[in-house]
This record gives C-alpha cells, sequence and structure tokens, in this order.
C-alpha cells in the first residue's frame, strides 16, 4: 500500500496483484500529488509505501478472497494510527484501492470491522465483498450517507471491473463503478478514460489488460477525480 501524507489530507493505497511493488507504483504516488496540488488546496505532503499484508502473485490466486481478509485487519490499524498519530486541526483520510487492493479496503470495511477514512476510491476493481455501498463502514458515517463518502472509477476497456459485472457475488461481489439505476452499487462514479483497447477488426475493440494501470496517466480524467477527492473536495 502506498500513502500521501500530508498536513491536512492524508490518502492511503493498499497494493493489489503482486503487492504492485515497481516503478509503477512510484508514478502513481507522483500523479497522485501532482492532481493534489492542482485541486487548489494548500499544505504540505509526503509520500509512505505499506506492504502490511501478503499480496495475491498470481491471477488464480487474486480470485480468492483469504488475501484481503488476511489484510483487512493490518489495514485498519494503520487507518488507526495515521488518526492517532495526526496533530493539530484533524486530517481528511482518503484510502484508494486499486485492482485487489480495492478488495483489501472493502474487507477491512465489512464483517464487523471499520475502517477510519472520511473517504475511500476504488479504482478498477475487481470488487470489494459486497453488492451495495451501504455494506462498507466508515468510523463516523451513516452507511445511508456512504454514497457521498465512497468513489470508484473504471476504464471500459479494463477487463478486471467487468468481473463484478458478470460474475458478482461468485467472486468479490458488484462492480463498485456500476451506477446503473436500481442495479447499481451506490458510490459516486468518477468519469475514467476509456484506456487501451485491443482492435479486432470487425468485432470493434475489446478490453486489454493494458487499460487496468492506465487511470494514473496524466490526462486520464480519473487521476484528476482522485486529486479532488484527496483534497478533500469530492467528484469534480
Amino acid at each position: 500500500m502506498r500513502c500521501y501524507a500530508a498536513f491536512s489530507h492524508v490518502d492511503s493505497k493498499p497494493g493489489g496483484l503482486g503487492g504492485e511493488r515497481s516503478t509503477a507504483s512510484g508514478r502513481r504516488s507522483d500523479s497522485g500529488q501532482r492532481r493534489w496540488k492542482k485541486a487548489g488546496t494548500f499544505g504540505s505532503t509526503s509520500v509512505m509505501a505499506w506492504c502490511g499484508y501478503d499480496a495475491p502473485q498470481s491471477i488464480p490466486h487474486a480470485g480468492l478472497d483469504g488475501y484481503a481478509d488476511g489484510g483487512a485487519g493490518s489495514l485498519g490499524r494503520f487507518q488507526d494510527g495515521l488518526r492517532a498519530s495526526h496533530d493539530g486541526v484533524p486530517s481528511h483520510n482518503t484510502v484508494i484501492g486499486h485492482s485487489y487492493g480495492s478488495t483489501v479496503i472493502g474487507a477491512a470495511a465489512s464483517d464487523g470491522r471499520s475502517i477510519d477514512a472520511d473517504d475511500l476510491f476504488f479504482v478498477g476493481s475487481p470488487g470489494v465483498g459486497m453488492d451495495r455501498v451501504e455494506g462498507l463502514s466508515l468510523e463516523g458515517i451513516d452507511p445511508e450517507q456512504n454514497g457521498s463518502h465512497v468513489y470508484a472509477t473504471a476504464a471500459a476497456n479494463d477487463p478486471v471491473p467487468m468481473i463484478g459485472d458478470v460474475f458478482g457475488g461468485l467472486a468479490h461481489g458488484a462492480n463498485p463503478a456500476n451506477d446503473l439505476p436500481l442495479i447499481g452499487f451506490g458510490a459516486t462514479v468518477v468519469e475514467s478514460a476509456p484506456g487501451t483497447g485491443i482492435d479486432a477488426g470487425l468485432l470493434g475493440e475489446l478490453p486489454s489488460p493494458a487499460a487496468h494501470s492506465e487511470y494514473w496517466d496524466r490526462d486520464n480524467p480519473a487521476l484528476r477525480g482522485l486529486g479532488h477527492v484527496i483534497a478533500g473536495l469530492g467528484a469534480p
């Protein structure tokens, strides 16, 4: 997990498949910091990395809930520590989960557990362990108000969020970026660029794994949305 920690804003990010220990992780941190600054807030920010759970190391393992359940308590304690160690004006704490990292957040905020955060943001999520946003528990927030504190984005060409659309409860629950009437998850959905697709000729453009890592590209509106939420401004 990665954190952007600020005097007035704190952003934590659990790692997903393989723990995301790569140069791409640093690029995401840098991108988030730039967008946070462009959102028009004041203050300073630092970046911390946290990999406090055994992340799934393969796609088949990423279909299991056990890794998320195993990391839930550790993530919860980390967020408690961020809140307790902060001095001065209360910080606005946002927890961002990309890919399986979002599943870890869902586990940390359900089944009798609650996460100490003002906002959650799910990016390219395979599901967070439930079908409705009200199933998440954020400290001090009425579950009926969760839709205003939980954000999600999914690229049209990203195959990972499609897992929730197709398999639902047979996998990790609903796609949190599904905002269809009556059957939507209930989160505030933030626009994303469609991402890179595969040209299939007469079949048109098909989903591509490349789109799963493009939320952090400089011109992607999803990155702008992340900056706004980190700054405590809500969706752009």
